[in-house]
């Protein structure tokens, strides 16, 4: 289990992420709650591919097929794609497991071209020739969830550039999935280690600890917070407390009627200019403008 997912699903948590939905070039791409939505039954027509990114609990799928029938269970942190052809092949989600997720609806034939020469790629061709099933389950890696992080901050975005941004980061996660990635994973004492940082720093927004100090509250040298706490969410500490500062701060002046000064302090600034800067830098428009919007 990767500790950067079940993060990703506290924000969105914590910053009221319900469910969020794009759709852009015959890609259907969706942040869902199990709780809030509607049982999902993926009916395979050999056109269709299915991925699901689980960021917390657990997603449960039934994968049908005439005689047969097998469950796939997606813990946080893992991510899988199914590709079933037609021919009575169908994919139904239990709605009785409560679980935060990405889901991506796109076209097979779009998928298997974007991946043309990689393991996907050829996976997906040999099934679509055969008219055999494909499914596909492994786990996530710190280059996914950084750009999850990406498509997720659009979700507080209304501009139009919100769609083709998304679309982007939905394709570079299906690349990242598509290549060959042996990679060590954490031990779950070190996820544990990490994910009680990433709790402290959650919870001290405003008076943050300096790293050293944080170190030494979770129990680990300062140089190895930094690598599994990197390994575990993607990006170190300190860029990580930033991103959710400034998501927290995006959702204070849209809407929890802050103004710029009261969301900086609440957030752990107390020099605006500072903050107007890295405001923008992570959003792209500056604070004033989110309160003119």
């Amino acid at each position: 289990m990767t500790e950067d997912l079940r993060a990703a699903a506290d924000i969105s948590e914590s910053f009221s992420l319900q469910n969020h939905h794009w759709s852009f070039e015959q890609f259907h791409i969706s942040f869902k709650k199990s709780e809030s939505a509607p049982p999902a039954v993926f009916e395979g027509d050999g056109s269709t591919c299915l991925l699901i990114i689980c960021l917390d609990g657990e997603v449960h799928l039934n994968l049908a097929q005439p005689g047969t029938c097998k469950d796939m269970h997606i813990a946080p942190g893992d991510c899988a794609l199914i590709y079933s052809p037609g021919n009575g092949q169908r994919t139904q989600r239990n709605p009785a497991c409560r679980a935060r997720f990405l889901e991506v609806i796109c076209p097979a034939e779009k998928l298997r071209a974007l991946v043309k020469d990689t393991p996907l790629g050829n996976a997906l061709e040999e099934a679509m020739h055969n008219d055999s099933p494909l499914h596909l389950h492994r786990p996530t890696n710190p280059a996914m969830i950084q750009a999850l992080n990406r498509l997720r901050a659009l979700t507080s975005e209304n501009s139009g550039q919100a769609k083709p941004l998304a679309l982007s980061s939905i394709l570079e996660i299906l690349w990242i999935f598509a290549q060959p990635e042996p990679r060590p994973r954490l031990s779950e004492a070190s996820l544990r280690t990490a994910r009680e940082a990433r709790s402290i720093l959650e919870a001290n927004m405003e008076q943050p600890p300096h790293l050293e100090a944080l170190a030494v509250r979770v129990g680990v040298s300062l140089s190895k917070l930094k690598q599994i706490f990197t390994q575990a969410h993607g990006m170190p500490p300190y860029a990580y407390l930033r991103m959710i500062r400034m998501e927290r701060a995006m959702h204070l002046l849209r809407h929890e009627g802050r103004n710029v000064t009261e969301a900086a302090l609440e957030v752990g600034y107390s020099n605006l200019s500072h903050f107007s800067k890295i405001f923008a830098q992570h959003h792209g428009l500056k604070p004033s403008q989110i309160l003119r919007e």
